[in-house]
């Protein structure tokens, strides 16, 4: 069983990437188990060899439970949160570096990044305040249409750690501590998705050069995408729009506020 990871800072497409990649036979795809097993169980202050144990217990259970007979990739997400909170005491880099060490050596990586970090900010901020996390495409549920109201005068993001007394300051400083995490990987062989170029028109299109990074034939495999987006214009879903349109000007950040 090969292992594939990806790394991510959460509201970024990685939920309908991941649910494409699980419909073809060889591959099983487990989203966020740290994140899960923390939520459920309590899971923290894993090290290195104890998340690898969890890691071949959840291999094993999905094995048993996912009639794929002919599946030989285990895909799943970590996030930059579960080492912040410590769920794996670890870094990105360690934990890379750790892996290529294991029965896993030849893991996949994949980095999914949102470059328009004020919408990721909202995405979260609307799933907090609706309860609804993803919508399913056939349901006849719809995205929430409570406005959101955004702080001007404070930030913190879980995500990447950073905490700030002004919103542009914070995205800033968000921006640049993404970058710098992505920057400084390992050099491994790794494939860069970003949710605006890969997700966001046609998710399918990410779950492709996915595949294609893993060696995965699609060809014979209908990928049906089976949740809608949670958001709409930035406009609508934000209270004070024209407050936080001024205030991002003032960072050259205003542009985060399109569409």
């Amino acid at each position: 069983m090969r292992l594939v990871l990806m790394y991510h800072f959460g509201r970024s497409g990685s939920t309908v990437l991941g649910r494409l990649l699980n419909q073809h036979p060889r591959i099983i795809w487990d989203n966020e188990p740290f994140t899960e097993g923390q939520k459920k169980k309590g899971l923290s202050g894993l090290t290195e060899n104890q998340s690898l144990d969890f890691l071949r217990r959840r291999i094993d259970w999905r094995l048993e439970t996912s009639n794929k007979p002919n599946a030989d990739i285990y895909g799943f997400e970590i996030k930059e949160v579960n080492f912040l909170e410590q769920v794996i005491n670890s870094d990105l880099n360690s934990y890379l570096h750790f892996l290529s060490g294991t029965e896993y050596a030849d893991f996949g990586f994949v980095t999914l990044r949102r470059i328009n970090t004020f919408k990721r900010l909202l995405s979260a901020k609307k799933s907090a305040a609706s309860g609804v996390a993803h919508i399913k495409n056939v349901s006849n549920e719809s995205a929430s249409s409570k406005r959101i109201k955004i702080p001007i005068n404070r930030y913190s993001d879980p995500d990447t750690g950073v905490k700030s007394s002004s919103l542009g300051e914070g995205l800033t400083m968000a921006r640049h501590r993404e970058k710098a995490l992505l920057d400084n990987i390992l050099p491994i062989r790794t494939a860069n998705l970003f949710y605006e170029d890969d997700i966001l028109n046609d998710p399918r299109e990410g779950a492709k050069r996915v595949a294609e990074f893993l060696h995965v034939d699609t060809t014979s495999t209908s990928m049906v995408i089976d949740l809608a987006k949670t958001s709409g214009s930035v406009r609508n879903d934000v209270e004070n729009f024209d407050e936080v349109q001024s205030h991002l000007r003032n960072y050259n950040l205003d542009w985060m506020l399109e569409g």
